[in-house]
């Protein structure tokens, strides 16, 4: 009797033992990162990003060329204009159809097909999508912006946040080229020495992708000069602009 009860108790006390760690690993946290995990995750792509090496030169860059055949393009009052689409929280600012000048400053845009082509390859969960896109876009976690605007730009508008800011070729290089305006290494300095408090800015025509740990090579980035005039095609929300 003595062994049978020995047995009885050895044997509730392993059940006991098994339902805990059934229990626990229900209990695991398999949430996302936290609010502070991605703080730091963004700190250390600011901190990154402030050193550009060589290594770190894209030659995939989209180039901005009527030969490209995946850009679209129109011809309005007699000028070749290009499609591209900026990500922001002031849809009031394009109204669909009108003109709009960009007279609050500078306008970082992207292309679409690099664009709408990243979530559709990567089968992006709706409620992972505003995270996922400000991880590929290099912004701050839970910045606000929830609209994707498509406008018609001149080429001559744009420009690459580079030292080579040329935008018909597929790279931007680390050194200004010799054709480099004194305006624009004004603004290219003026702008190094305050975005990297606020933005892990790679200088190298590409987008810093904070949220992929095996490259930080996010979209092909483009800048619409301040004051440009663009033709305002589309605004959608976030999930609407990716359900089209």
């Amino acid at each position: 009797m003595k062994n049978s009860n020995s047995f009885l108790i050895l044997f509730i006390s392993l059940i006991a033992v098994l339902s805990a760690g059934c229990i626990l690993d229900e209990g695991q946290d398999t949430s996302p990162a936290e609010p502070a995990d991605l703080e730091q995750m963004y700190r250390d792509a600011i901190e990154d990003a402030m050193v550009a090496d060589e290594d770190e030169i894209y030659s995939e860059l989209t180039p901005i060329t009527e030969s490209n055949a995946e850009l679209q393009w129109m011809e309005y009052s007699g000028e070749e204009y290009v499609l591209v689409v900026t990500w922001t929280k002031y849809p009031e600012s394009y109204p669909v159809g009108s003109n709009v000048s960009t007279w609050w400053g500078d306008t970082w845009v992207m292309v679409i097909p690099e664009l709408k082509g990243f979530v559709e390859t990567n089968d992006i969960p709706d409620e992972k999508l505003t995270l996922r896109l400000e991880q590929l876009i290099g912004l701050p976690y839970n910045n606000g912006n929830d609209y994707f605007v498509e406008m018609w730009v001149k080429p001559e508008d744009l420009f690459r946040p580079s030292p080579d800011p040329e935008i018909t070729d597929t790279k931007a290089q680390l050194d200004f080229n010799e054709n480099a305006s004194q305006e624009y290494v004004y603004w290219f300095n003026s702008h190094k020495n305050t975005t990297y408090d606020k933005y892990p800015w790679t200088r190298l025509g590409y987008t810093y992708d904070w949220g992929n740990p095996d490259s930080e090579v996010g979209l092909s980035e483009y800048v619409i000069r301040n004051n440009s005039t663009v033709v305002v095609s589309s605004v959608s929300t976030t999930l609407d602009y990716f359900d089209q």
